[in-house]
Formats: C-alpha cells, structure tokens, sequence
C-alpha cells in the first residue's frame, strides 16, 4: 500500500522512486526493510550499487554477509545465507 508519492519522493509499505522509504523499497536511494536501488539502505536485505544491511549484495558492500558483484557468487550460497540468518520467514 502506497501512502505517499510526490515527484520522485515515495513513502509506504512498498515504496518506488527517486527516494524511496518503506518496507519494501526500490529507487534511487532506498531505505527500507528489504531495498534494492542505486544507494540501497536495509534493515535485512540491500541490493545495489552501494549495499548496507544484514545481508548486502553489490558493487560496494557493508553487511554482516556481504556478497560482491566483482566476485562470482553462486544463486545457491545467497539463498543458503538468507535462509540461515532469518529462519522459518
């Protein structure tokens, strides 16, 4: 459910734009639960870019788990370290 949009700005539970706040977010700049954008900021999961969160996937990455786009990473180790850090969700 979208709450709030405004040119390139969007806040909600699944948010998408230039800035994007919410839980699941997508865009430029993302914060969220779960982000994936240029600049992706999350709680658990940040897919970017610029990655921040439990679990970040991307060019630069700052995480528990970080997962490097330079590197080769395997589908099967991302997925087996999602289910490890946040069991039975």
């Amino acid at each position: 459910m979208l709450l709030f949009s405004l040119e390139g700005l969007s806040i909600g539970s699944i948010a998408v734009g230039g800035l994007a706040i919410g839980f699941l977010t997508a865009g430029g700049l993302a914060f969220g639960m779960y982000s994936y954008g240029g600049c992706a900021i999350a709680a658990r999961i940040a897919a970017g870019g610029y990655a921040r969160g439990t679990i970040a996937i991307g060019e630069q990455t700052r995480g528990m788990i970080e997962f490097s786009l330079g590197k080769p990473v395997m589908s099967k180790e991302i997925r087996g370290e999602i289910l490890n850090q946040f069991p039975g969700r």
